[in-house]
């Protein structure tokens, strides 16, 4: 999970099957120890997620191997912010 301009947001480097449920449902569960949550999950359109995938290697360093691995790419910033158009973003909301 990513924070930028207080907002969470969720990456990956090529379409997974939690990605086409996001897409279909819109929503899931989120937990971290006893406290769980739910969220809207909204995707970004393509030119809106650069500047959340050149957060990524700042925030979640350990990861950027995978979109080395499936994507080819080198892990800088600029080279995950060309990626968007293979690097689904969806911004976490609370449902109340």
């Amino acid at each position: 999970m990513l924070h930028v301009n207080g907002q969470r947001y969720v990456v990956t480097g090529f379409d997974t099957q939690w990605v086409k449920n996001a897409r279909k449902v819109g929503k899931g569960m989120l937990a971290r120890g006893r406290k769980i949550e739910e969220v809207a999950l909204e995707e970004l359109p393509v030119e809106d997620r650069p500047p959340i995938l050149r957060e990524f290697p700042l925030q979640v360093p350990h990861g950027v191997q995978y979109f080395e691995k499936f994507l080819n790419i080198p892990g800088d910033p600029e080279s995950l912010a060309a990626a968007a158009p293979h690097c689904p973003v969806f911004r976490l909301d609370v449902l109340q």
